[in-house]
């Protein structure tokens, strides 16, 4: 199937668009939300489904990813250097946080979250490092590290119910590692 297809393209929104409706329901969780309820919401047939995802996890995180996509080099690269900062302007994130408030414990989909987030970080590190050779630790290392870094402060800052201000965060971020890793 041509993923790129005006009906796939349709489907795969319509799917999306029962997911988020669900979740936004009061007290909704992710595990009580089932395939079938995201394809009756969508009005989709459950095969048709399956066609384009695995499950309703690949699903979130699919369409969250597709969504990453849109960003600007300059978007990613702010990201990265002031991502407290950047995060609080995404409506993504903040829709995110919502959805892993509510789901603390389904500690598949909280993995699942972190793993694709700190994937799209070490993409967008690995992109802006290109070039910016010469550095003693390899380049993979330190996109893991930082990609790790923030990832783990974000939950904690959620934890904590932000106790400190983007700004804040950014700056103990910054000052938590080391200079040279920011050179790109």
């Amino acid at each position: 199937m041509n993923t790129n297809d005006l009906r796939a393209r349709r489907t795969r929104k319509l799917l999306f668009e029962a997911l988020i409706e669900l979740l936004l329901q009061p007290k909704a969780k992710y595990k009580e939300i089932t395939v079938q309820k995201i394809c009756d919401k969508a009005m989709v047939h459950r095969s048709t489904f399956y066609m384009h995802y695995r499950d309703k996890y690949d699903l979130l995180i699919h369409e969250l990813e597709q969504k990453e996509e849109e960003l600007t080099g300059e978007e990613r690269r702010l990201r990265i250097l002031f991502p407290f900062t950047t995060m609080e302007k995404q409506t993504t994130v903040h829709f995110l946080d919502s959805i892993m408030q509510r789901n603390e414990d389904d500690e598949y989909l909280f993995n699942l979250v972190q793993d694709s987030i700190k994937r799209l970080m070490r993409e967008d590190i690995l992109q802006l490092s290109k070039g910016s050779g010469g550095k003693d630790v390899p380049l993979d290392i330190q996109a893991e590290f930082l990609a790790s870094t923030i990832t783990t402060l974000k939950m904690w800052w959620n934890k904590n119910h932000h106790t400190y201000t983007p700004e804040e965060m950014d700056r103990y971020y910054r000052h938590l590692c080391n200079k040279e890793l920011f050179n790109f």
